[in-house]
């Protein structure tokens, strides 16, 4: 019963959230997919005419994937060795076997749920009757089972091959390629219910075509990869995403059109296929990333998705008669650079908004923590701009596809650095005080995209902070999707954010795991660059409940700044909660009227509480990563607005001082010296550090 309110409940928002047009094509679509299925039941007997014929040679790809055993050789040699073994892990969770006992490739390593243990459907049902938001309550999160069934696992395989020319490898990727269509019919299981999924698997079998090279392929898999693209490409062209659900899924759909049409050129629908997608990453590279380069989903992992797949399908059209406008490149450049203001010293971009860890090109095994960089370097490397790869990033077969140049140290600004981007709605600040490099991003912008808005999160006004290259305020991330029930939610609204509440109330509130019954969209008021530097907006999201707009206004103010919260238009006294989302290494700690941030005992920073406050320090929990969830503190500073009132809460780098205890035979001894000279611990107990 619980699960069929839930159910309800979720329609009833997205009929809200869909205007009249959409209503009309959602309908449409489901007798689509009504008739689909049914002709689904034959799987691959549909494409039995399908025979050997033409493939694409995806040449520049090969050329670069030739080079691989030079420029990343240890992600080849962890590839090589992991298929070896045969196990597999999916974003970090426990490893499931790709071949079964009698060494043939195991059906189940594509439908089991390595977390839950459970298997998904598969051959047996119709894959639009897979309700993944609903059935992974019990399963699990479908991402899982998804990512294994992208085949990214086998890129670098596949530059093994083109740097090795190993016919034995190559053979063993190509049989696994037959196991998963056999395993996968078209039209059936859960492997084939998302227009994304198949969009990435169709890159990983062109990177495999490029490795292995098309002249290479025997009659068999020439054959099975020109099935394989017209059952992709068909199916991506019958159910394009549309409307409300037109974000980063749709470019993603552009470009397996692009890739099916050149994997199999020579098809009826191949060409239709190729202007289908060349139109789609012409209009959405647009759409999606501002004049300004900040992604319109208000994500910057999704925004680096989304720059990643227009990056490939610009280096792959160069082989071909798709020719993609100039327009193209210039968003491409700005999205980069929008992305480099985001990271900090160390690399690391602000977890705003959704990540799921998505990516295009298999990078490296690890997971990665700097992808944004690295897509940003890979936008450097196609367009031959190396100020884009000036930040610490984890280098791999990415780095090798778009010829990607080396990181290079980015001097921090002597002064301080402004940067505003009006459209996407954030101000970025690289500055120094009281000798500490700071990095402030302040969130004055849209919630989302499209009347969705499914990847933003609920953080209007909120400011991200890192100090010397740790984050200090950080973001409450993603754990799950489908699966993450009420933990979902709370990581989407506005209470885990590091902004201002009244009365507890998120000024948008979730619907389902992608939708929200409210936007809370924010706006841009001032700037003001130089060493005092100040940047203000304000939001809506307060005005339909309480008749207020918030406004948050930050400046810089000798070796601190500043933060003043007001309510608008407020007509009565109004309850507030300010919030500070800490990351799990700082320790928040209240010292009389103040709350002093330390890591490991070096003090951070301080925040003097707002006359009238207290000050509450929360056990919280935040996702660093995609399914996983750790302890961290928040600081809640409690109290109320009066109309006119202003609450302003003074930051301030700390001196360069570290306060360590040392316990000595049970005495506490408190040892101070400069930061930069070196620490020299007791050996003896005579209370000495």
């Amino acid at each position: 019963m619980a699960g069929r309110l839930r159910k309800i409940r979720w329609y009833a928002s997205r009929l809200r959230s869909m205007e009249p047009g959409e209503r009309l094509f959602r309908v449409r679509e489901a007798i689509r997919k009504r008739l689909w299925a049914r002709r689904s039941a034959r799987g691959w007997d549909n494409y039995e005419h399908i025979g050997d014929g033409e493939i694409g040679s995806f040449a520049p790809l090969g050329e670069r994937l030739r080079m691989a055993a030079s420029i990343c050789p240890a992600v080849l040699a962890e590839a090589e060795s992991a298929f070896d073994a045969g196990n597999y892990s999916s974003l970090g969770r426990p490893a499931i076997s790709l071949f079964a006992m009698d060494s043939g490739t195991d059906d189940a390593f594509w439908f089991n749920d390595p977390v839950s243990g459970h298997r998904w459907p598969g051959s047996e049902k119709p894959a639009f009757d897979v309700a993944v938001r609903w059935t992974g309550e019990g399963l699990g999160d479908v991402k899982y089972v998804w990512e294994l069934n992208r085949l990214q696992f086998l890129q670098p395989l596949a530059a093994a091959v083109a740097a090795s020319d190993d016919a034995a490898l190559a053979r063993r990727v190509l049989d696994v390629v037959h196991a998963w269509a056999s395993a996968n019919p078209p039209g059936r299981g859960v492997n084939w219910v998302s227009g994304l999924e198949l969009a990435l698997r169709l890159v990983s079998l062109a990177v495999v075509v490029a490795g292995i090279g098309e002249n290479r392929l025997e009659p068999a898999d020439r054959v099975l990869i020109r099935r394989m693209a017209a059952a992709h490409g068909r199916q991506l062209a019958a159910f394009p995403s549309g409307f409300s659900s037109a974000n980063n899924h749709l470019v993603a759909e552009g470009l397996g059109l692009l890739v099916a049409g050149w994997l199999a050129p020579d098809l009826p629908e191949a060409r239709g296929w190729a202007r289908a997608g060349r139109a789609v990453i012409e209009a959405e590279a647009l759409a999606q990333v501002h004049p300004d380069g900040v992604g319109a989903e208000q994500s910057p992992t999704y925004h680096a998705f989304t720059l990643e797949m227009v990056a490939l399908a610009l280096l792959l059209s160069s082989d071909t008669p798709v020719v993609l406008p100039k327009a193209i490149p210039l968003r491409l450049a700005a999205g980069a650079r929008f992305l480099m203001a985001l990271a900090n010293a160390e690399g690391r971009v602000p977890a705003i908004g959704d990540d799921d860890e998505g990516h295009v090109v298999f990078n490296t095994h690890a997971r990665e923590e700097r992808y944004c960089v690295s897509v940003a370097a890979a936008v450097g490397g196609l367009l031959g701009e190396p100020e884009l790869a000036g930040v610490p990033r984890e280098t791999g077969l990415r780095d090798l596809v778009f010829a990607s140049p080396p990181a290079a140290e980015t001097p921090w600004p002597e002064r301080a650095e402004v940067q505003v981007f009006p459209c996407g709605g954030y101000t970025v600040v690289r500055d120094t005080c009281a000798d500490h490099r700071i990095h402030l991003v302040f969130d004055h912008g849209p919630h989302g995209h499209t009347a969705l808005a499914a990847h933003g999160h609920c953080d209007p006004l909120a400011i991200w902070l890192s100090v010397d290259g740790q984050p200090v305020f950080a973001d409450a991330g993603t754990w799950l999707y489908h699966a993450g029930g009420d933990m979902r939610r709370r990581q989407r609204e506005a209470g885990l954010h590091n902004t201002l509440l009244i009365g507890d109330r998120s000024p948008a509130q979730a619907a389902g795991a992608f939708a929200w019954t409210n936007k809370s969209n924010a706006e841009f008021l001032l700037v003001r660059t130089g060493p005092d530097w100040a940047v203000a907006g304000r939001h809506a999201g307060y005005l339909r409940d309480f008749g207020v707009h918030h406004v948050r206004r930050i400046e810089r103010d000798g070796d601190a700044f500043r933060m003043v919260d007001t309510l608008e238009g407020a007509r009565e006294v109004l309850p507030v909660s300010i919030r500070f989302l800490c990351d799990p290494a700082v320790e928040p700690e209240i010292e009389g009227g103040k709350v002093v941030l330390s890591k490991q005992g070096v003090r951070l920073l301080e925040m003097e509480i707002p006359a009238g406050f207290r000050c509450e320090i929360r056990l919280e929990s935040l996702s660093p990563r995609f399914g996983e969830l750790v302890p961290t503190r928040q600081v809640v500073l409690h109290g109320a607005l009066a109309p006119n009132a202003v609450a302003q809460t003074a930051i301030s780098l700390a001196a360069r001082q570290a306060r360590v205890e040392h316990a000595h035979g049970g005495t506490v001894v408190t040892a101070n010296w400069a930061k930069s000279a070196p620490v020299e611990h007791a050996t003896s107990s005579s209370g000495r550090a």
